[in-house]
């Protein structure tokens, strides 16, 4: 194999794919990005692979010059260790010993890459794939608003990850974050034909949404315990959580049923918040009081050894505690 390409291009190209790679993979090829080049459809491709732990993600480009096509399997934080001090054109040479050459002005060096002969650079095979289409925009929207109420406890895996709740009549998709002690809920747009749900690791949902921010039209697959989302140049898939999410509108509705229902604006409640967690110091456990025994105002209170801090904000209420 050997081509031309930009070095900012090939930092791109490899530093993407690249955070697939957990910090300590599983395999030693899993420490690696797997570059293929061909020219079959007369136009040069260049794909950049990498995979580990359930993650995998997949780059492309037509930006390069090919002067023999091939395939290399090359150590990603060395490579990307080289490429980041070089500027301008660069000549990736790969020859039949596995050995990568790159050649950028007076700079040069090689690296031993791994026999690529028994590596996977495909995603699964979905047979018959739930598909929807979202704004790369809205799904990370989505992830942020949730993000927060997201369990930390391994004991209760599904509660680790963001669920999905797609609705076809509706066209929305409804993100749900949920710890025992938290809940977030937000709904975006969502094109899709099937009613379905599922749960997406943090980590695996977080990665997503910075790998497809600014798309218009991202598609996403799910089927076979994976989800697949392609955004044009670059595609990833993440494997999700097994398991049957809690039925978040029924919790919502028990809750409903209280004695007291309040409503305030966002923005004045968090300015208050804000300013009670001031006065709540470094402690770890401190504590916010919301006090509803105004008429038509919520007390937002907090105090520690050194000091304390209220705020009032307007509050429409029916009902007591």
């Amino acid at each position: 194999m050997k081509i031309q390409i930009e070095a900012k291009l090939l930092e791109d190209l490899v530093g993407t794919v690249a955070q697939a790679i957990g910090s300590r993979p599983v395999r030693q090829e899993n420490e690696c990005v797997f570059i293929d080049v061909h020219s079959d459809s007369g136009t040069p491709i260049m794909t950049a692979f990498a995979s580990d732990n359930g993650t995998a993600i997949r780059k492309v480009t037509d930006r390069i010059t090919a002067i023999e096509d091939g395939c290399a399997l090359i150590p990603a934080k060395q490579m990307m260790a080289f490429v980041k001090l070089m500027d301008g054109d660069v000549t990736m040479t790969v020859d039949d010993h596995f050995k990568c050459t790159l050649k950028c002005g007076a700079k040069k060096v090689n690296i031993s890459c791994m026999d690529f002969g028994d590596y996977n650079a495909d995603f699964v095979d979905m047979r018959e794939p739930n598909t929807v289409r979202m704004n790369g925009d809205d799904f990370g929207k989505a992830v942020d608003s949730t993000l927060h109420c997201v369990s930390t406890d391994q004991g209760r895996m599904i509660l680790t990850g963001v669920n999905f709740a797609f609705d076809a009549v509706r066209g929305i998709c409804e993100a749900s974050g949920l710890d025992g002690f938290r809940l977030a809920k937000v709904a975006v747009p969502a094109e899709t034909n099937e009613n379905f749900n599922v749960t997406i690791p943090e980590a695996g949902a977080k990665l997503i949404a910075k790998l497809i921010k600014g798309g218009e039209n991202v598609s996403f697959r799910f089927g076979n315990g994976m989800v697949i989302a392609d955004n044009y140049e670059t595609s990833v898939e993440v494997t999700l959580l097994a398991g049957e999410y809690m039925d978040i509108n029924g919790l919502i509705a028990r809750q409903g049923d209280g004695k007291m229902h309040a409503k305030v604006n966002a923005e004045e409640l968090l300015d208050a918040t804000k300013l009670a967690m001031i006065a709540t110091g470094d402690a770890q456990k401190g504590l916010i009081v919301l006090n509803f025994s105004g008429e038509d105002a919520m007390q937002v209170y907090a105090r520690s050894d050194s000091s304390d801090a209220a705020s009032e904000v307007y509050c429409m209420r029916n009902g007591q505690m």
